[in-house]
């Protein structure tokens, strides 16, 4: 090929071809980011003791790129029964990923914070005046 006074050999536009293509990303789609290895990702979930959890991974990304059906969640060493934090490792088409869920099982927070507030008299302006005047 000839371009002016210079001659490109058909080896580096075809070079120049492929370098262009993986600049703008071309070939191969859109990557799927759990499987990029140069990178971690934790996801953050809670349950209280006896509930299970409800993971969704794909909820975190971008719609379309991971499918649901090809999720799965190693819950082996969790224990939603016992209050901690637990790492529980997200699998794609049963491969483990760089994602990873931090699942926090806590005590049932509604018996921590439960407490009863005084019964007003029926006659609250003359409690008022009752203990403004002590």
């Amino acid at each position: 090929m000839k371009i002016g006074n210079r001659t490109i050999s058909l080896f580096t536009v075809g070079v120049l071809i492929v370098i262009a293509g993986t600049l703008l990303h071309v070939w191969g789609g859109e990557e799927n980011p759990l499987l990029d290895k140069g990178s971690a990702q934790t996801l953050y979930a809670s349950v209280t003791v006896g509930e299970e959890p409800e993971l969704h991974a794909e909820d975190y990304f971008e719609e379309g790129v991971l499918e649901a059906d090809r999720l799965a969640y190693d819950t082996e060493n969790c224990d939603v029964n016992t209050p901690g934090v637990y790492i529980i490792p997200v699998l794609y088409d049963g491969k483990e990923t760089n994602c990873v869920f931090e699942l926090t099982v806590e005590e049932n927070s509604a018996e921590e914070t439960a407490f009863s507030l005084p019964e007003l008299p029926e006659d609250r302006d003359s409690a008022l005046k009752i203990r403004i005047s002590e």
